[in-house]
């Protein structure tokens, strides 16, 4: 019976694309799927963003992360603000142990203005202390450069 079951659902993995190529509707991992379509949900609802990061996080959450900063990556990654900044205030409102560990991470792989996502979060007072320090650092880099 299952495997009857695991074939119908293979059977019905597929759809069309917008120019008419057959396509996998799933991976059938909530990881690769925030991969895969994580940078595509610029029109979608924050509920849809939030649903798709969670999915994941629930999968794996060292994934989910590593995932959600390659997606908000300006570099490296596909550089989508939204998503990310969308996703890292839900997991600030309902996991801020974990979005603490990784506030250092933002500026390094968005913007320091990501970091206002965080305003009106538990993380918010930690923030604004986190972007003090950060400016005075780059204040007192500055004042000591050689010419």
């Amino acid at each position: 019976m299952n495997t009857f079951m695991n074939q119908l659902s293979n059977d019905f993995n597929y759809k069309r694309t917008e120019n008419g190529a057959l396509a996998h509707r799933t991976t059938n991992s909530a990881v690769y799927d925030m991969f895969a379509m994580g940078a595509a949900y610029r029109k979608r609802s924050n509920e849809d963003c939030i649903l798709l990061f969670k999915n994941a996080f629930e999968e794996d959450s060292v994934l989910a992360l590593k995932c959600l900063f390659y997606i908000r990556d300006c570099r490296g990654g596909q550089g989508e603000r939204r998503f990310f900044r969308t996703c890292f205030r839900w997991l600030a409102e309902n996991k801020p142990n974990v979005a603490r560990r990784n506030l250092k991470y933002i500026p390094f792989y968005g913007r320091v203005d990501d970091l206002y996502c965080l305003v009106d979060t538990p993380l918010e007072k930690e923030m604004f202390f986190f972007l003090k320090n950060l400016a005075a650092t780059a204040m007192e880099e500055y004042v000591n450069v050689k010419v």
